[in-house]
């Protein structure tokens, strides 16, 4: 199994118009490339984005539906909405998994905001982090992470904050600085994260 952060807009990674480094590597190697769907295993063709032939056209035409439910997203993020048209190359980063498991049994440790005793005795949950919680990080701070449709949706801000939070062990390192720079591109460009397993 592998865990990919993608930086791209959603319109993009929704209607799979991009084609990933593992597709590309593949196809230069004379090797196809298959995707599991439900239906069964699915080539794609070399240079074909993963969505098919139509993703670009698929694209295009839910982008008008794609930013009216965008506009119904909660904690101001209306206000800061990013360029879902935008044809930005995606940028892909493939975690490594030892490394990304330590740094997920590290971070269950330190970003887990447990509550008082006091708070405790009157019901108070430990407070979820975004990093930990969310498959899909908008580049937009806000404080809560919220669901969207099934998947649950965290700040890029407010993971990079927690992440540079602590310090974390050489085991843990590699993924914490794959996490990082994919943070930081997610910012630059003004586009959402991604994790695609």
């Amino acid at each position: 199994m592998a865990i990919d952060l993608m930086i791209m807009p959603l319109s993009r990674y929704f209607s799979g118009d991009y084609i990933t480094p593992a597709m590309r590597q593949a196809w230069s190697v004379g090797a196809s490339y298959k995707i599991l769907t439900s239906e069964g295993a699915r080539e794609c063709p070399p240079d074909v984005p993963l969505g098919g032939l139509d993703a670009t056209s698929k694209r295009h035409a839910a982008l008008p539906e794609l930013i009216e439910s965008l506009r119904l997203l909660p904690f101001g993020i209306p206000d800061s909405l990013w360029d879902e048209a935008s044809d930005v190359e995606p940028c892909f980063y493939r975690l490594e998994l030892s490394s990304l498991e330590m740094l997920l049994e590290e971070a269950a440790e330190a970003l887990v905001a447990k509550p008082s005793f006091l708070g405790r005795l009157v019901g108070k949950k430990a407070a979820p982090s975004h990093f930990l919680s969310a498959e899909m990080f908008l580049p937009v701070p806000f404080s809560e992470h919220f669901a969207l449709g099934n998947t649950l949706t965290g700040s890029v801000h407010t993971a990079k904050r927690e992440l540079e939070s602590h310090t974390w062990s050489s085991g843990a390192r590699p993924a914490y600085e794959h996490w990082i720079a994919a943070l930081e591109d997610a910012i630059a460009l003004n586009q959402p994260l991604v994790v695609d397993m």
